[in-house]
């Protein structure tokens, strides 16, 4: 799943294959879905069959359970998924006078949740309204990609 999203005047693609967990790894060394998942949980809240309404109150929701660098982190992972030559994080950010979060976040989640939750899972969160957490699947077979 690849998303370009103009930013700054470029256009940035972001690769949300699960292979960005790897890029995410290898940079930051820890496990990024300790890390966006309590974030997309908080952000779903079942309205509008999955859709989510970005506003002050689901931004804050995100960012109870996410700060400011490891968001970006993700985002710097998904970008590097998409295009191998971006350079390390601080000179790849340090390019952009502006980096609109609220537009990158309305049109990253949804795909970044869809590649890293079950579809079952997936379609849940995003029915049954807003969750604490999302059951852990009970076979290898309800594992997508990982």
């Amino acid at each position: 799943m690849i998303k370009t999203i103009k930013m700054d005047g470029r256009d940035v693609s972001f690769n949300a294959s699960l292979s960005w967990a790897f890029v995410y790894k290898d940079q930051f060394g820890s496990d990024p879905l300790k890390v966006v998942m309590p974030a997309l949980i908080s952000i779903y809240d079942g309205s509008d069959g999955g859709k989510v309404e970005f506003n002050a109150k689901t931004l804050e929701r995100a960012s109870e359970h996410i700060d400011l660098v490891s968001f970006l982190q993700i985002l710097w992972a998904l970008a590097k998924n998409a295009d191998k030559e971006i350079p390390e994080p601080e000179e790849w950010y340090g390019k952009f006078d502006t980096f609109p979060m609220d537009d990158v976040l309305r049109e990253i989640a949804p795909m970044l949740a869809k590649s890293c939750i079950s579809l079952k899972n997936f379609q849940a969160l995003t029915s049954a309204g807003h969750k604490k957490a999302v059951k852990k699947p009970t076979s290898k077979a309800s594992l997508q990609a990982v």
